[in-house]
């Protein structure tokens, strides 16, 4: 469980000791099977991450759960099932962000079947999901682009909020909010990359879907 927002390893992932597991090293020791919380202590409200360096690569199927998160405001999910036309009502609690003076490109770099749900995504300087021959993988619920609240992009990713390279069973959705990215929302490409499933995702929007909040290119490309 994470329960420090700071950006450093000192090896151990300590759950147990209050501000002593941060999202670098609890990546750093997740395996197969694992899921990644999030419970923080103090008063209640949003989180915010911010990386300066690259993130270990998420290389097994793990889930990192940003609707566990603990002390994080109001966190909620859509209701499964409903539609996306009338807008999302997730809310998030979570924010995973490059900080403004790295080149980091890639906020979260995936390379196997993992699962991420309910985060936000911002600023990466390239790519805020990037799936390279992630077979299976799963991104649900998150705000990719956008603010934590879904009405603004302060901090784009700069060529794509999703990208999908050479990796086949991928499912993008449903709940994601994919808007404000300085290029692509979602850029597949590679010979590899097929039987993906795209759905009930709102992309190039604001949060209630009735707002334009573009992507700089085409919203799936």
């Amino acid at each position: 469980t994470v329960n420090s927002v700071a950006d450093s390893d000192d090896g151990d992932c300590d759950s147990l000791t209050v501000g002593d597991c941060t999202l670098r090293e609890a990546l750093d020791e997740a395996s197969n099977g694992d899921t990644v919380n999030f419970a923080f202590a103090g008063p209640s409200s949003a989180r915010t991450i911010v990386i300066s360096s690259a993130l270990p690569d998420i290389d097994s199927s793990v889930i990192i759960d940003g609707f566990s998160c603990l002390n994080c405001g109001v966190v909620s999910e859509h209701p499964a099932g409903s539609s996306v036309f009338l807008g999302l009502s997730s809310q998030l609690g979570l924010t995973i962000k490059v900080a403004a003076t790295s080149s980091v490109d890639t906020v979260l770099y995936v390379t196997d079947d993992a699962t991420i749900r309910g985060l936000n995504i911002q600023g990466g300087g390239a790519v805020g999901i990037a799936l390279d021959q992630a077979d299976d993988a799963v991104i649900t619920g998150c705000y990719i682009g956008t603010d934590l609240a879904g009405g603004s992009a302060p901090f784009p990713n700069g060529r794509a909020g999703i990208e999908v390279d050479n990796a086949s069973g991928v499912q993008i959705g449903p709940y994601n909010l994919i808007s404000g990215n300085g290029g692509f929302g979602i850029s597949v490409s590679g010979q590899d990359a097929d039987q993906l499933e795209i759905v009930g995702n709102l992309i190039g929007t604001d949060v209630t879907a009735a707002a334009l909040l573009g992507n700089g290119n085409a919203g799936v490309s």
